[in-house]
């Protein structure tokens, strides 16, 4: 029975993620990098939360309504 190679990939890259800047200084910095951008990837993947409305504009309103009325 031949195993995949591939589960054992993934986890040996996920420890280097988590672990490696514990290694010295070469590999140690490009798993720090690796990370950080790893990390932006995966931020930027979601986007930023934008409200569908103003949230001002309703009290604005109201201002523009009160104001016109004196």
């Amino acid at each position: 029975m031949r195993r995949s190679t591939f589960p054992v990939f993934v986890m040996l890259a996920l420890l280097f993620l988590v672990f490696g800047s514990v290694l010295p200084d070469p590999v140690g910095q490009y798993s720090t990098n690796l990370r950080r951008a790893a990390n932006q990837f995966v931020v930027g993947l979601f986007p930023k939360p934008r409200p569908r409305v103003n949230p001002n504009e309703r009290t604005e309103r109201q201002l523009e309504e009160t104001e016109n009325r004196n």
